[in-house]
């Protein structure tokens, strides 16, 4: 059986690529969906957590949650998708 071994610099530099700058993306919300509904509903969206191809995004309320769900998140998706692959 064969060791494959990574070199250190190729690890960090995956690692460096997929970091997402959350102030960026609330930047471009606001751009894109008006400052009225992004101070109403979208600017209290946080970056939770962020690992591999995923984000884990939160809100302060299941309302909250709800309402963005069911009228903005195709938005939000195809906004993010600019951001992080």
């Amino acid at each position: 059986m064969e060791k494959k071994s990574l070199n250190n610099q190729e690890i960090f530099l995956n690692v460096e690529e997929k970091i997402i700058v959350w102030e960026n993306v609330q930047n471009a919300f606001e751009k894109n969906f008006g400052a009225e509904v992004y101070s109403s509903w979208l600017k209290n969206i946080s970056l939770l957590k962020e690992f591999n191809d995923y984000l884990v995004l939160g809100v302060p309320t299941r309302f909250f949650r709800d309402w963005i769900v069911s009228r903005y998140l195709d938005k939000i998706l195809s906004q993010l998708k600019t951001f992080k692959n």
